[in-house]
């Protein structure tokens, strides 16, 4: 009880506390559990982390025929087997397979993810080895038409 008190005096106590609409969403997410081995489809993060190496293989192929083979080839553009980590912080010794759009451009990797996030819709990847990369573990089925034009609204 002591150190209850302490905790509700600590001006952080009220800065870090969840409002009502953190708890709100909260709820909505932990609704999206079925059961203990079942999760709806409703809950995005799962369903993204979850889909197949064949599927993404697929969503990537849709993006990329939706570019001229002008830009792909200008920009070194292809679709490449990947691992991502879920969570980073939470899970970083744990890699999942995915696939990624990689980006070997004359405009410098730094330069590239600037533009990626200054865009209409911002995209976010990442760096690695010096190339640029769009993973598409992140991305869902319905944004391909979205990461194909923001991919040509950047590069063309």
């Amino acid at each position: 009880k002591k150190l209850l008190n302490k905790i509700h005096k600590n001006p952080l106590y009220r800065a870090l506390r969840c409002d009502k609409f953190t708890i709100s969403l909260l709820e909505h997410s932990l609704r999206t559990f079925i059961s203990d081995t079942e999760v709806s489809s409703e809950n995005m993060t799962i369903s993204l982390l979850n889909r197949d190496s064949k599927k993404l293989k697929l969503l990537g192929n849709k993006v990329l025929n939706q570019i001229s083979k002008n830009i792909i080839k200008k920009n070194n553009i292809e679709l490449v087997p990947s691992k991502v980590e879920a969570g980073s912080g939470s899970l970083p010794t744990q890699n999942i397979d995915s696939y990624a759009i990689s980006i070997k451009s004359t405009i410098k990797p730094t330069v590239l993810s600037q533009l990626f996030r200054n865009t209409s819709i911002p995209v976010i990847g990442y760096i690695n080895k010096g190339i640029y990369f769009i993973d598409l573990k992140a991305i869902p089925k319905d944004q391909t038409n979205i990461v194909s034009q923001i991919i040509k609204e950047v590069l063309s």
